[in-house]
């Protein structure tokens, strides 16, 4: 089985988080990564830039993905700065959403870049407890590892 790209895990990803249902997962995600912020950029990618870049997971730790599934809206928050993807909705109105936490897309980006599960949940717990540099530099991808 050939290795996934850090474009191809942000595939599986949003089809598993914006899930509304196999026969539509294509679509769906076509829909959310197409979703575009302020800057024109689209989620899919400022999700393979964040997968990809160890020093964004650091501030990814401490943030949050959610998701709204319809009308399709994401907000993420990482290293401290609010990007909305998508329309904003309407005050007030009610609607399904998925929340990921900071810590599993930085256990996500980890892995991808060749960490162990174990050694991913560690780095995680070290940045949620620490703003120290070692950390963020202990996130730089491994040498050698591959994407």
């Amino acid at each position: 089985m050939p290795d996934l790209t850090t474009a191809d895990l942000v595939n599986v990803f949003l089809a598993i988080a914006a899930d509304r249902g196999l026969g539509v997962a294509a679509a769906g995600v076509r829909e959310f990564g197409g979703l575009t912020d302020d800057t024109g950029t689209t989620l899919h990618g400022a999700l393979t830039d964040l997968f990809g870049h160890g020093p964004a997971l650091a501030g990814a730790v401490n943030g949050s993905l959610i998701l709204r599934l319809d009308p399709a809206s994401v907000a993420l928050t990482a290293g401290g700065h609010f990007r909305r993807f998508g329309p904003e909705p309407p005050p007030g109105a009610a609607g399904k959403h998925v929340v990921v936490p900071g810590q599993t897309l930085a256990a996500i980006g980890l892995e991808l870049q060749g960490y162990s599960p174990g050694e991913a949940d560690a780095l995680v717990a070290l940045a949620r407890v620490s703003a120290s540099a070692s950390v963020g530099q202990a996130m730089h991808p491994r040498p050698g590892a591959t994407r």
